[in-house]
C-alpha cells in the first residue's frame, strides 16, 4: 500500500535588507535552515539570513512544483537550478554516433544543427556533457572536446559551475553575480 504524501515545506530565506537570499524545500524546514547556516558550502550568504518565510504544500512533488517556479519567477540570489530556461532535449530521439574518428566534431554538428533550427535558442541552458554522451553513445570526454570546441568558436558560453549555455549576445546572467559577457 502507497504510503500518503507528506507535507513539504517551500521556504524562503531573506537578508536584513528584505533581499531574498534563497528559495528551497524541506519537510524539516527549522533543520534544514539550521544546515544552510553550519555547512561550510553554503559560503558566506547563510550567515546573513535574518528573516524567513515558510509555505506548507500537501506532497514534496507539489513543493517541488512551487520551488522551480518560485525560483524562476523571484530570482533568488543564491539559486542557480532554475534560473535558466532549459534547452529542449530528450536523449531517446539523438542519434547514436559510431564509434569512429571524429566523434567529437559529429556531436558537435548535431548541436548546431539544434541551434540553427531554432529550438536551442540563445541563453538555453545545455543538457550535461554526460547527459550528450550518453545519448549519443559516447564517453563524457568526448562529448566535453565538443562542447568546448562550440565555445571557442562562440556557439556556446559556458559558466563555471552553473553550465553551458547557447551563446547570446546579451550574455547570460550567473544567478548571484553579475552578468557575464561571453568572450570575444
Amino acid at each position: 500500500m502507497p504510503t500518503p504524501p507528506e507535507p513539504t515545506a517551500l521556504y524562503r530565506l531573506y537578508n536584513a535588507d528584505d533581499r531574498l537570499l534563497y528559495i528551497g524545500i524541506s519537510r524539516e524546514p527549522e533543520a534544514r535552515l539550521r544546515d544552510h547556516r553550519w555547512a561550510p558550502h553554503h559560503g558566506k550568504w547563510a550567515k546573513l539570513i535574518e528573516r524567513r518565510e515558510i509555505t506548507w504544500h500537501s506532497s514534496r512533488a507539489a513543493a517541488l512544483t512551487a520551488e522551480a517556479a518560485a525560483i524562476r519567477e523571484e530570482r533568488p540570489a543564491h539559486n542557480g537550478s532554475h534560473n535558466y530556461p532549459h534547452a529542449p532535449f530528450n536523449p531517446a530521439h539523438w542519434p547514436r554516433i559510431a564509434a569512429a574518428r571524429g566523434m567529437s566534431a559529429q556531436l558537435a554538428l548535431l548541436v548546431l544543427a539544434e541551434i540553427e533550427s531554432g529550438r536551442w535558442q540563445p541563453g538555453m541552458k545545455l543538457p550535461s556533457c554526460s547527459e550528450l554522451g550518453r545519448a549519443t553513445g559516447m564517453s563524457k570526454s568526448a562529448a566535453t572536446s565538443a562542447i568546448r570546441k562550440l565555445c571557442a568558436e562562440n556557439q556556446l558560453t559556458q559558466i563555471q559551475g552553473v553550465g553551458v549555455f547557447v551563446y547570446s549576445e546579451t550574455g547570460i546572467e550567473r544567478a548571484n553575480q553579475a552578468r557575464r559577457r561571453p568572450a570575444t
